[in-house]
């Protein structure tokens, strides 16, 4: 993934692009709201990119100021600092060692649109196999209901 600034993933109440985005990056419903079950007995475990995703929303919410929606986790103080630390946590386990160009702060970000490139995990096949694990879990579910 090549880094450049957009206006589409900013912190902007009124931006209706902004939050669709947010939205899209950041929502777990669909796909079992971050959570597999695994095993026979159908454990229940959380898987870590969509813990992190879901503290970015929490940020979004605290730095807006703006209530989370219904069946959104609060803004509490307690949440966000759970939230703080464990993003800091994960992200000294996952120690990219990317090399970045210079100083952001002295780039022109009008004409220097474009930024460093990462070699990321596959996101979109993660979202598959989760939607997948949670269509199956909903099926064995029905049988017990």
């Amino acid at each position: 993934m090549t880094l450049h600034e957009s206006v589409r993933l900013s912190l902007n109440v009124s931006s209706p692009v902004a939050e669709q985005e947010w939205q899209e990056s950041t929502v777990m419903t669909d796909i079992g709201h971050g959570r597999v079950r695994l095993g026979p007995n159908h454990h229940i475990f959380i898987v870590a990119h969509l813990h992190q995703t879901h503290c970015l929303r929490v940020f979004q919410h605290a730095l807006l100021g703006t209530p989370p929606k219904v069946g959104q986790s609060d803004g509490s103080p307690e949440h966000f600092n759970h939230c703080l630390d464990y993003l800091r946590r994960t992200l000294l386990c996952a120690a990219d060692d990317t090399l970045e160009r210079g100083d952001f702060m002295t780039r022109d970000f009008e004409m220097e649109r474009i930024g460093d490139t990462l070699v990321c995990e596959d996101w979109e096949r993660l979202y598959a196999d989760m939607g997948q694990n949670f269509a199956d879990w909903n099926d064995w579910s029905r049988q017990w209901n």
